[in-house]
């Protein structure tokens, strides 16, 4: 799935457990995380989107 420039995959390991992927293909960063069963996927993936963003920012500001 696709939001912006962001790329958002939701992967089922062999145990059952999810892991969300978010990356940005542009800066050539890509954050995973093992999703929480008891938590709202979207929830989950708003806050992995806002870290994103984060690093996004300081990598902007490192490299200014």
């Amino acid at each position: 799935m696709k939001s912006n420039q962001h790329t958002f995959e939701l992967v089922r390991l062999a145990g059952g457990r999810r892991v969300i992927r978010i990356s940005e293909p542009a800066a050539g960063l890509c954050l995973e995380k093992v999703m929480h069963p008891s938590e709202a996927i979207a929830g989950q993936r708003k806050a992995l989107e806002r870290a994103l963003e984060r690093l996004l920012k300081d990598k902007c500001l490192l490299a200014a």
